[in-house]
């Protein structure tokens, strides 16, 4: 086999394929002898049919697939060897790959067409970009700090429904004259009932004991459609149909919050020796704060994506790679749309040749050890919590325990590849915030709600 390469301008090359009978024949002959062993024709007897009679049915399709596999072969063997760093992939040359005829001819050539990535010089040093640190306001602390003395809470099952009890039970839809209708069957569901939204029928709730009915409008109860939804355990359009309903309860959760004082604060935040409640609040805006850096992260890495893109003189053969977007489209439409959409997937392209420079530079890459590390500290530590008084024998069967699980689910592909993508992303935003010089702004979670938002049409 013999592999050349000849340059078509504009970051585009020819690649021949030359295949002589030396380089497939052997495999095609070994496959054919196959075949005459387990045919099973009439009036022959297994391994008796003639050579001649397995050619002519089988020859041409054995003789294609080892040519197509001697091709793949070549092609990858040649781009590896020749260190190419290529675009998409191969594309067959129309017009000198027409004629091939494999019942004639022993010897070929496949001519393809490859797209190559432009030799660009990284330069994070060009961008200046923000990092913006989302701080909650003083509505969301509250709400933090209350979730957290409901959680550390004392919990109670009382008989009658309260103002901020969850009620547990049955929903019964009404027809137009507030009657249950017939043959419709009873929703087993929940709701808070501080999250009812008139006051009339929120009063109304309220009292009610367990077995005893309610009738109210889960229109004006509940005024988001996706939570009434949820609620009455059906699609939107169906629960939009719905008014009056009679719920009866068969159980109420009730919490009552924790004190605030060092009984809650060491359980809310063990060992750091928080004594006020002022310090108590301000532990927990750090905590919320952190919440969000992720989706602030993702922000960053978003717009230095951009910036990069904008700043950086990055060619593409452009020619090449409409041609390969109309050999992958998935349908007709597809294909007739990659002209007008094709600065979308140009903008997209460009950052697969910088991202593949920063992971070239920086080092990305994330390997079985590192994921099978994530499993243990992230997934299985809870379930293997480390026993203040464990021996070496103990320790040494809790980490064969944890590497026997983390080796099975490495197994997972589809897992895996998750795990994979979060730990690549997190690796690729953490080498970015290293090596590239920002500016960091306060901004409200409003703000940086507003600007997500805009950064989403944008795309």
């Amino acid at each position: 086999m013999n592999v050349t390469k000849t340059s078509l301008g504009n970051l585009t090359e020819e690649i021949c394929v030359e295949i002589v009978a030396a380089d497939y024949i052997s495999e095609v002959e070994t496959e054919l002898k196959k075949y005459r062993k387990e045919a099973k024709i009439p009036g022959f007897r297994p391994g008796q049919v003639p050579m001649g009679l397995i050619k002519k049915m089988y020859e041409k399709p054995i003789k294609a697939n080892a040519l197509d596999k001697k091709i793949n072969e070549g092609l990858n063997s040649f781009i590896d060897n020749e260190k190419l760093k290529i675009l998409g992939e191969p594309l067959p040359i129309e017009g000198k790959n027409d004629d091939q005829s494999f019942e004639t001819k022993t010897d070929f050539k496949f001519y393809f067409e490859v797209g190559l990535q432009p030799d660009i010089e990284l330069n994070l040093d060009k961008i200046k970009p923000k990092y913006y640190v989302i701080e909650p306001d003083d509505d969301m602390v509250k709400r933090y700090v209350d979730d957290i003395t409901r959680r550390f809470g004392k919990y109670e099952s009382p008989e009658a429904i309260g103002e901020t009890d969850v009620a547990f039970g049955e929903m019964q839809i009404c027809d137009e004259n507030g009657n249950i209708k017939e043959g419709e069957d009873k929703i087993k569901t929940s709701f808070a009932v501080d999250k009812v939204a008139l006051a009339t029928i929120k009063k109304k709730i309220i009292g009610t004991k367990i077995g005893e009915s309610v009738t109210f409008n889960v229109h004006k109860a509940f005024k988001d459609e996706a939570d009434r939804a949820s609620m009455l355990r059906m699609d939107t359009a169906k629960a939009n149909e719905i008014n009056d309903v009679v719920f009866t309860p068969n159980s109420i959760s009730r919490v009552t919050p924790a004190e605030m004082n060092e009984e809650l604060f060491e359980k809310a935040f063990p060992k750091q020796d928080i004594k006020t409640e002022e310090a108590f609040i301000n532990r927990a805006k750090e905590d919320l704060t952190k919440s969000y850096s992720k989706e602030a992260d993702r922000y960053f890495a978003n717009e230095v994506t951009k910036d990069l893109i904008k700043t950086m003189n990055i060619d593409l053969p452009d020619e090449f790679l409409k041609k390969w977007l109309v050999a992958n489209a998935k349908n007709e439409d597809e294909k007739a749309n990659v002209a007008a959409d094709y600065e979308k997937y140009k903008d997209s392209i460009k950052w697969q040749v910088v991202e593949g420079k920063i992971h070239e530079k920086y080092n990305l890459t994330i390997d079985a050890e590192m994921i099978k590390d994530y499993y243990k500290t992230s997934l299985l530590a809870n379930y293997f919590p480390v026993p203040e008084t464990e021996t070496e024998d103990e320790k040494k069967e809790r980490e064969e325990q944890m590497n026997k699980i983390a080796d099975n689910l490495l197994k997972n592909q589809e897992q895996t590849k998750q795990v994979y993508d979060y730990l690549y992303e997190d690796k690729l935003i953490s080498t970015l915030k290293e090596n590239i010089k920002y500016k960091e702004e306060k901004i409200t979670f409003e703000k940086f709600k507003a600007m997500v938002l805009n950064q989403e049409k944008e795309k």
